[in-house]
């Protein structure tokens, strides 16, 4: 993923460039970035980060949750990530990065490709 471009052929990743990387890092260490481990349709993981976000007065702009949307339907506890989705204080423009992979659903890709990352507005998702 480190080597690969987009359909321009640009390295998109944050380590391609000394500004890219110095931007996500500023992000780290202001506490922008924040990685959740732990089940995101359980009580705990998302719901805490959510308080936090309400105790900071911070709102959501972006949330990359790969391909977790498969898992949790295979499991059957979707529907509660999406009600935890909707207690996080977000802004109106917040967007999903979503992985999605060709064997599972029909995505445009180019030949070669096995997956694609898009973004989808938060409230569109949570419309449907």
């Amino acid at each position: 993923m480190l080597l690969d471009t987009d359909g321009t052929g640009r390295h998109g990743n944050f380590l391609a460039s000394e500004d890219g990387f110095q931007f996500v890092k500023d992000l780290q260490t202001r506490d922008r970035v924040v990685p959740i481990v732990g089940d995101l349709s359980g009580a705990a993981a998302l719901a805490n980060v959510g308080k936090a976000m309400a105790a900071r007065g911070d709102r959501l702009a972006t949330f990359y949750v790969s391909n977790v949307e498969f898992y949790l339907s295979r499991e059957g506890t979707l529907n509660k990530f999406i009600a935890n989705l909707r207690a996080i204080p977000r802004q109106d423009d917040a967007v999903l990065i979503r992985a999605l992979f060709g064997r599972f659903e029909a995505v445009p890709s180019r030949p070669g490709d096995v997956s694609v990352s898009r973004t989808e507005s938060i409230a569109s998702y949570l419309a449907r």
